[in-house]
């Protein structure tokens, strides 16, 4: 009898283990995951060619309802930046899933790059943020242009004479543009972009519209736009010129701004 007792205890504690373990399968199975992000390019990538870049971002619903990061481009070591940081910020109501764009990114040479990302996250309970990482590898191709449009461009002073401009000061940019037969070429879909070292771009303009358009002389076979910088700035800044569908042979020039 006593042994017979035993066994049905033995069987009994079997049985809970059995459900204990089934139990925590299931917990593990419906507690809250991690965020994941993907990203999505738009287009062919192409340098000095803006495209568009689509973060979709997925949670769980027992996180709380957003999510918050840094979009950047970054070169293969992860530590220089390209274009970017760029906060973002998704809400996320009652959806589990929700995209951001990132518009008119310009990359000013092909190679290949990282799109990177932080998510800032916590689940309801808890009090500090986590933090997750996403990138993914990219190439930037070299600009494509139908056959016979292919511009050189030719930098006027000041902007050519390599000598640092103080902030605040109004920069004159100046360039000519020539044709495959070195004939100076008027195109007004010109594209005038100004962008700081981490790629964010500070200044843009095109012919003919906005508050400082591009203007292009005839009679001096010149491009002109003014840039009026601001006090504060300092570094390195990348002039790119784009046009709509031609490429451009050494489409940029560097100048440095000191305070």
């Amino acid at each position: 009898m006593g042994r017979a007792k035993g066994n049905i205890v033995c069987a009994i504690a079997i049985l809970l283990l059995f459900c204990n373990l089934v139990l925590g399968v299931a917990e593990c199975k419906n507690s809250p995951s991690e965020p994941t992000a993907v990203f999505a390019v738009l287009g062919i990538p192409e340098a000095t060619k803006p495209f568009d870049v689509n973060l979709t971002v997925q949670i769980d619903g027992s996180m709380y309802a957003g999510v918050y990061g840094d979009f950047s481009v970054r070169d293969q070591t992860e530590s220089v930046l390209v274009y970017g940081n760029i906060t973002w910020a998704i809400e996320f109501d009652s959806l589990t899933e929700k995209n951001y764009t990132f518009k008119d990114i310009i990359i000013p040479y092909s190679g290949s790059y990282f799109l990177w990302t932080d998510v800032h996250w916590r689940y309801i309970t808890d009090i500090d943020f986590r933090t997750a990482v996403f990138k993914e590898l990219i190439n930037i191709q070299e600009p494509s242009a139908p056959p016979g449009e292919l511009y050189s461009i030719e930098w006027l002073k000041p902007t050519s004479l390599d000598k640092p401009f103080h902030a605040g000061r109004t920069i004159k940019i100046g360039f000519s543009v020539f044709d495959k037969d070195d004939n100076f070429k008027r195109d007004e879909s010109v594209n005038v972009t100004v962008t700081d070292g981490s790629g964010s771009k500070v200044f843009t303009a095109v012919y003919g519209e906005g508050e400082n358009p591009v203007r292009i002389k005839d009679s001096t076979e010149c491009y002109v736009v003014y840039w009026k910088t601001e006090k504060g700035m300092s570094g390195p800044y990348t002039i790119t010129v784009t046009f709509a569908n031609a490429q451009v042979i050494a489409p940029s020039e560097t100048v440095t701004i000191r305070p």
